[in-house]
């Protein structure tokens, strides 16, 4: 199962759901919270830097979905991910869907 939060409920999220792994999308200026047990592996901690063109931008977006993509592929779909962000609305949803096509591609996008 994938549970989103909002970062001021992730620690009490990681304590009722007890997730295997954790995504924290964080601004630049935010502290990822502490999971305790969770190894440092299981914890994907991605920064959305404050570029200053279109491109660089562009550039580290793709970057931060390839590792993304690279973390959901090393979860086996058997425990549950903890995926936040400041507010649990759209950073945590978008990486939310991102990962449930990648792990169902033959479902429409519908959710």
């Amino acid at each position: 199962m994938l549970i989103v939060s909002s970062l001021a409920d992730a620690a009490g999220a990681y304590a009722r759901m007890k997730p295997s792994r954790v995504i924290s999308l964080l601004s630049e200026d935010e502290a990822a919270p502490l999971f305790p047990g969770l190894p440092p592996d299981r914890h994907l901690i991605l920064y959305a830097d404050r570029e200053s063109s279109a491109a660089s931008i562009a550039e580290a977006a793709r970057g931060r979905a390839r590792t993304l993509i690279d973390f959901a592929g090393r979860w086996d779909g058997g425990c549950d991910i903890l995926i936040h962000c400041n507010r649990g609305v759209s950073r945590s949803t978008a990486a939310a869907y991102v990962i449930l096509c990648m792990r169902e591609p033959q479902t429409p996008e519908a959710v």
